[in-house]
């Protein structure tokens, strides 16, 4: 498969060294994660994960309007996005 497009997020440091440690320890890179990741979204037609639904905040909400319209996420949207999945890995 030939590379040619690039693709390029803003994460927090903290968030890119602890994906870092986790994808290392699977050994994995974040490119192939990425790729995986992308992968399963065209398998599956979705994201490959349930979109957390319980909890509705107005930033939640709006981060899952535009994640199934297909508009990028700002970033107010994609962190009360993460947080939200985080508190979901709590339950």
């Amino acid at each position: 498969m030939l590379l040619q497009a690039e693709v390029r997020a803003r994460i927090s440091k903290d968030m890119k060294e602890e994906v870092t440690g986790i994808l290392e320890s699977m050994g994995i890179d974040t490119s192939l994660a990425i790729r995986i990741y992308f992968q399963e979204i065209i398998n599956q037609g979705r994201l490959p994960f349930e979109w957390p639904t319980r909890r509705a905040v107005p930033e939640m909400t709006a981060a899952r309007k535009s994640a199934l319209s297909g508009k990028p996420m700002n970033a107010t949207e994609l962190d009360a996005a993460v947080a939200h999945i985080k508190l979901d890995k709590k339950d």
